[in-house]
């Protein structure tokens, strides 16, 4: 009864936290691919890129799904 109205924003906090979990599963195969890259001699700059953009773009979603989460809880007990 007390979540009820709050659905959407647990909903956004829940797929912030699942998007930052997929970041989180990519970022090896982004350090394969610059291993590969500097094994093979090619420039590493666009695999360092992506692996730069996963660990940043991941850590703000889940900074952000955590943000989103704690204060709908909030919002819930003031409610109750």
């Amino acid at each position: 009864m007390h979540i009820r109205p709050h659905w959407r924003t647990l909903a956004a906090g829940g797929l912030l936290g699942f998007a930052s979990g997929l970041a989180g599963l990519a970022q090896p195969l982004a350090a394969r691919a610059v291993i590969d890259a500097l094994g093979a001699g090619r420039p590493p700059a666009g695999p360092i890129a992506l692996l730069v953009a996963l660990v940043i773009g991941g850590g703000a979603l889940a900074a952000t799904g955590r943000f989103v989460l704690d204060r709908t809880a909030e919002r819930v007990v003031l409610a109750a």
